[in-house]
Formats: C-alpha cells, structure tokens, sequence
C-alpha cells in the first residue's frame, strides 16, 4: 500500500464506496454473471440472425445485439475493477488505494464502452418500434435499407466521438469552470478543483499519484455523468453558465428519457392500429413480433429511466452531502442496469422467437444425430459384412 501521505479517502466517493467491501464483492460476481450472460445471449442471436444480414428486422436486431455483447465484456471489465478495489477495501489499515490501483487505460475502456453502447441501444429499441409502426400503419412502404443502416452507423460513431472527447478532458485534468467564483460547489473529485495558493505545500508524489487515481475512478467509473466536461468547455468559451437544468436536459433527457417516452407512445400506437385492424386481430405472427416489441421497450424503461428519477431526486454529486447509500445506487443505476439490459434483450429474442429456438434444437440435434452416427457406423458395416461371409 501507499504510504501514509497521499489524499485521505475519508472524504472522496471512492471512500464512501470502499466502507462497503462485501457490497463491492457481491456487486463484482453480479457483473461478471451478467457479462457472461450477455455474451453467450447475444452470440447465440448474432449467430442466427447474420446470415439475414441485408433484411431490415435482422439488420436492426444485429446492430442492437452487436452493442450488447460489448456491453457484457465491459461488465467483465467491470467485475474486474470491482475485485481490485475489494482487495482495498479489505485493508483497513489504510485509507489509500493500493499500490497497484485500476489502470487508467482500464477505467477508459469500461467508461467509454458503456456510455457508447448504452446510448446506442436505446436509439436501436427506438427505431425497431418505429419501423414495426410503420410495417403496420402503411404496408405498402418500403424501408429503406441503407439509409436506416446509415443512421444507426452515424448515431453510433456521433456516441464514440462524443464519448471519446469527454475522455480525452477528464484525463487531462478536468474542466475548470471559469463562469462560477463558488468553489463550494465542486464537487466531482481533487482534480476538480481550481489552483490554490497552497499547491505548492502538496503532498510527495506518491500522493499526487493516489489522488490522480481516486479522482480518475470517481468521474469515469463510480459517477459518471458523460457530458459534463463538453458542457464546461462550452460554457467557457462562451464565457456564459448555462441555466440550471441544462446538463440533466441534454445529457440525460434527450439520449435516454425522450427516446424511452418516443418508444412507449409507439408501442400503444402500435397496440391499438393491431386490434382495430382484422389483419393485425387475425395475424398471429403480427401479434407474436408486437408483444416481443412491447417486452423489449419494458426493459428499456425499467434499465434506463430509473437513473434519471435519482439524478433528479439525489441530484448531482456532492462530496459534503454523499452516503455510502448514494453512491452504491449511483453506481447500480448507471452500470449495473445496462449490463441488466443487455442480458434481457436478447433473452426475449430467444424466448420470444420460436425459429431461433428451432434454429438451435435442429443444430443440437443434427450435431448429437452425427455423434451417434459416428458411433454406429462401423457395427453396421460389421453387420453387412458378416451376412456376407455367412
């Protein structure tokens, strides 16, 4: 462990995060469950659904399931990050992090994929309910293949750009926010805070190192809020704070609460055009992909709205009003949910879709059918021989 000198964890998120070790270890077991889940889900619906690659429900379910099995190896990452700082937390002799803490490139990887691949599955949800509503509402139109594949394709580089620049800020030190003099309301780890005059008293390197490392998993890993560092540069090249409310509105409630909302009113849309139409009452088929539809969008609201309903009940972090208790439920409805999502999505479609359920039992069979007929083989040729000779 480091030594005595170095930033007093007492007082960070982290610190209050590590007075939990055996949340921390149960919390790392869930992710790693949930990664495995989701890449073992999502390969299975990759697996059938790529050879109908160029159709436009496959396309759309492909991209979506794509994102989820990134989404279940960053969980891994997660379970990962979550062991080393278990192994911290149960030292009690020391309030640092250990010698060895979560590299920087790790943290980096987890923060950018989930943001990325989150935001990319809510537009994806999105868009397979507007092209059910409009399979059903005009019949005769056709969905134009590559355009929407080159709306998906933009949405997805747009997040990894976007996601990408916030990262690139938060590892050079943070924005500094130059329109407001309140120190008081920093509140997002030391490297938040503006130069003081007693900078130059600071501890040995050893400890800037540890504070670098504590700060760097507070804003990437235990509460993110990606976006916030464009935000500030904005406003300081405006030289102009934007209104209170503004960070919530376009960081959270346009990429999440408003395609959610959009989905949900699709969904009843597409609910009632069904049963007023005898097609839709007497098509079975019909009613099997809106209900597979319906579950989806369910899954969306309850793995991502329920971050939105804490920001907005706890507010935004604050190192001088924080508990334990908040920034554990920071972290499961910002991480955990996701990793959640990405195991239900494609569960539904193999529950739910009764051909890649035949897909899979015919392959099983055929390959159990090929072993024992391996197995046969030479005593049926014995056979035949031995009527021969007799």
């Amino acid at each position: 462990m480091a030594g005595d000198e170095g930033t007093d964890m007492t007082q960070t998120f982290l610190g209050l995060f590590l007075e939990k070790p055996t949340i921390i270890l149960t919390l790392a077991v869930i992710a790693f469950l949930l990664g495995v889940t989701a890449i073992i889900f999502n390969s299975s619906v990759i697996v059938f659904y790529f050879p109908k690659y160029r159709e436009v429900y496959p396309m759309m379910y492909l991209f979506n399931c794509v994102c989820d099995c990134l989404a279940g190896v960053a969980a891994i990452l997660v379970g990962v990050v979550l062991v080393q700082l278990y192994q911290d937390a149960e030292d009690e002799t020391s309030s640092q992090l250990g010698d060895t803490p979560p590299s920087t490139a790790l943290i980096g990887t987890v923060f950018c994929v989930v943001s990325t691949t989150v935001r990319v599955s809510v537009i994806c949800s999105l868009s397979i309910s507007v092209v059910r509503l409009i399979n059903i509402v005009w019949l005769q139109y056709s969905i134009r293949y590559r355009l929407l594949l080159g709306a998906l394709m933009g949405i997805l580089l747009f997040w990894i750009a976007f996601t990408a620049a916030e990262l690139s800020l938060s590892l050079k030190g943070g924005c500094v926010d130059m329109t407001d003099d309140k120190t008081d309301s920093v509140t997002l780890g030391p490297r938040k805070s503006k130069p003081e005059k007693n900078k130059a008293s600071e501890k040995s390197k050893t400890g800037t190192a540890n504070s670098d490392s504590i700060a760097i998993i507070e804003e990437l890993f235990l509460q993110p809020f990606v976006g916030k560092e464009l935000l500030c540069t904005l406003e300081n090249a405006v030289g102009k704070k934007a209104p209170n409310g503004t960070e919530i509105f376009l960081l959270e409630v346009i990429p999440f609460i408003i395609p959610v909302c959009l989905a949900t009113f699709i969904l009843v849309l597409t609910s009632y055009k069904l049963l007023k139409t005898p097609v839709g009452r007497n098509s079975e088929v019909s009613r099997n992909i809106t209900i597979t539809v319906s579950w989806l969008t369910l899954f969306y609201i309850l793995c991502n709205v329920p971050f939105f309903v804490v920001l907005c009940k706890m507010g935004h972090p604050d190192k001088n009003n924080s508990s334990t208790t908040t920034v554990m439920v920071r972290f499961v409805t910002v991480t955990m949910l996701p990793f959640l999502s990405a195991c239900l999505v494609p569960g539904t479609l193999i529950v739910r879709g009764s051909k890649i359920k035949r897909y899979f039992s015919e392959k099983i069979n055929k390959n159990l059918q090929m072993s024992g007929l391996g197995g046969r083989q030479p005593a049926q040729n014995e056979t035949k021989e031995s009527r021969g000779r007799g």
